[in-house]
């Protein structure tokens, strides 16, 4: 049977779970929203580096299309002066240029069309990239909102939770005892306190003593010998 006291100290534990369940839940707002604005900034990031890829190999073709009209030029001026050789021989070297010409001709032709199609492959892929984004900043403004409309709430509720705490504290009797309640809320959190159920510490495990649960059952306020928890006996 639970004693007034275990009672109380019960209801301090409870008050201290739902407390530190709402301070964790005010917390994560500011993690939500910085998770969502790097998300953006990575978006961000992405179409930067995609637009960058896109020039170089807008450039990359631009400078195989120019190459390919200097071959032009070369082909033109080689075709000219095949015309005008003075011997078979002259001709034949001539003629041998030309074959050359129209194979590197073919050749850059062939590489600066690839690029094209990949210049516009990397065009193509920047449209996802920016829809992405779209999201991305629309999801950021939802997330500031949510936290924006719940703090006033969180905060009003830590506040009154924050006061019955303070009230329920009174259980404890100043000196040792609070002040190890003191220290182990520091270390613990809401679990400085742990239940006593069918003689073991539900924090850690610990067997109970038969001499230590009669002194809780007297109204003594124990610390378990094994973690240190405050102990008190459930209904």
């Amino acid at each position: 049977m639970a004693t007034e006291l275990s009672r109380g100290l019960q209801k301090l534990h409870e008050l201290l779970r739902k407390l530190g369940e709402a301070e964790k839940t005010l917390s994560q707002g500011p993690r939500r929203i910085s998770v969502a604005e790097k998300a953006v900034k990575a978006a961000r990031d992405a179409i930067e580096a995609q637009k960058l890829e896109i020039k170089n190999s807008r450039k990359h073709a631009d400078e195989l299309n120019l190459k390919l009209r200097s071959k032009e030029t070369d082909l033109v001026k080689l075709t000219g002066m095949l015309n005008q050789a003075s011997s078979n021989k002259e001709y034949d070297i001539m003629k041998g240029q030309i074959q050359t010409a129209k194979g590197d001709q073919a050749s850059i032709e062939e590489i600066a069309l690839t690029a094209m199609e990949a210049a516009d492959e990397i065009a193509s892929a920047l449209k996802g990239k920016e829809a992405d984004l779209k999201q991305k900043e629309q999801h950021l403004k939802d997330v500031q909102a949510e936290v924006q409309a719940a703090e006033a709430g969180l905060k009003a509720t830590i506040a009154e939770l924050e006061a019955q705490v303070a009230q329920a504290e009174t259980v404890l009797s100043a000196g040792d005892i609070r002040n190890a309640y003191g220290r182990l809320r520091l270390a613990h959190g809401a679990e400085a306190l742990a239940a006593a159920e069918d003689s073991f510490c539900t924090s850690c495990s610990n067997k109970i003593t038969t001499q230590d649960l009669v002194r809780m059952n007297t109204g003594t306020i124990l610390l378990c010998r094994e973690c240190g928890r405050i102990l008190y006996v459930v209904d």
